[in-house]
């Protein structure tokens, strides 16, 4: 991906910024070598190598500077290790390169003691290949380190998590500290704020669903991996209904916390098809699970009694009996029992 104009003229208005303080200090030292020059002879040879000098040092100062502020920006936008803004960032500094070569000054003094812009030139040829080794090695150390992060995350496994209705799921920012310290990536799902109204209306319970194949599928064109997936309440229904719809959706383990999914949902249809292992922490006090079955046609009390289909001991029904809906959050339960879910 290459810089935007956008990204382009930011560089370039930092570059300007800096090139002012370039060219203050060359015109001082320009100045400092006129003032010394009262005591050479007319056409001393010393007079034009302190000029050359001021000049062989700050043509390529400010090609450098271009050059950094480009880096800046590139590095910014996470596009150092991008092959085509790599070529980019090249086609830049060539294109200042010239510019700055053929804007360079005309000696005064003429012949034998060459000129100005030939010694600018040669300095800035020698300050482009500096610039773009760098370029090269910046490029190719941020590409490995991109290589080396997808491998990382590729390595470990993907937990997604979903939230029930009337919440943003406070428990998902809480989980996330203990899957990353347990050596797994997160993604916490959100699909915004859902009420009880909406609930009862089937299409409004159908586009979420619809909504969730979507962030699944991105999350797989994304990622490549088969995640596992920690629901609750609204989430579980969710989740249930697109393993049913969408026999693409896989996932290596399930975990419901206040399902209101059916108790007769065929886990054994899905096992190990689409997913290797369901633990289903239930709550005898879960009174939105038992009465969910009450208002809704399609949704159950799984969340209070457990699944009745168990796929040969693969569906782990946990009863805690003094739990309710949204019990089941808490560090010693994320660590003891979510994470430590063998697969």
């Amino acid at each position: 991906m290459k810089l935007t104009n956008d990204q382009k003229r930011l560089a370039q208005l930092q570059f300007e910024t800096n090139a002012k303080d370039i060219a203050a200090s060359s015109q001082q030292e320009l100045q400092d070598v006129k003032r010394m020059s009262f005591r050479w002879e007319p056409n001393d040879p010393r007079f034009f190598a302190a000029c050359s000098e001021v000049y062989a040092k700050n043509s390529p100062a400010l090609l450098w500077a271009r050059a950094m502020t480009l880096f800046e920006v590139a590095e910014r936008a996470n596009l150092l290790g991008d092959d085509e803004c790599y070529h980019d960032l090249l086609k830049e500094i060539r294109s200042t390169a010239k510019s700055l070569g053929d804007s360079a000054p005309k000696s005064s003094l003429g012949d034998p003691w060459g000129d100005f812009s030939l010694i600018i030139q040669r300095s800035l040829i020698e300050s482009l290949k500096e610039i773009e080794s760098e370029i090269e090695r910046r490029h190719l150390a941020e590409a490995q380190q991109q290589i080396q992060l997808v491998d990382s995350k590729a390595s470990k496994l993907w937990v997604m998590t979903l939230h029930g209705i009337k919440t943003r799921g406070t428990w998902q920012k809480d989980l996330v500290r203990t899957l990353n310290d347990a050596g797994f990536n997160s993604q916490p799902l959100d699909y915004g704020n859902f009420w009880a109204l909406q609930l009862i209306n089937p299409r409004s319970r159908a586009k979420k669903v619809e909504w969730f194949r979507d962030e699944y599928t991105r999350h797989v064109e994304r990622t490549g991996s088969t995640p596992c997936i920690i629901v609750h309440s609204f989430g579980t229904y969710i989740v249930a209904h697109a393993l049913k719809r969408y026999p693409e959706i896989q996932f290596q383990c399930v975990i419901f916390a206040g399902s209101i999914v059916a108790r007769d949902f065929p886990c054994s249809r899905h096992i190990p098809f689409q997913l290797a292992v369901v633990l289903n922490d239930c709550g005898d006090r879960d009174i939105w699970s038992a009465i969910g079955p009450w208002m809704i046609k399609d949704v159950g009390q799984s969340g209070k009694s457990g699944f009745l289909d168990v796929a040969k001991g693969k569906v782990i029904n946990r009863k805690r009996s003094s739990f309710g809906h949204s019990d089941h959050f808490y560090d010693l339960n994320f660590l003891k029992s979510w994470v430590s879910l063998p697969l």
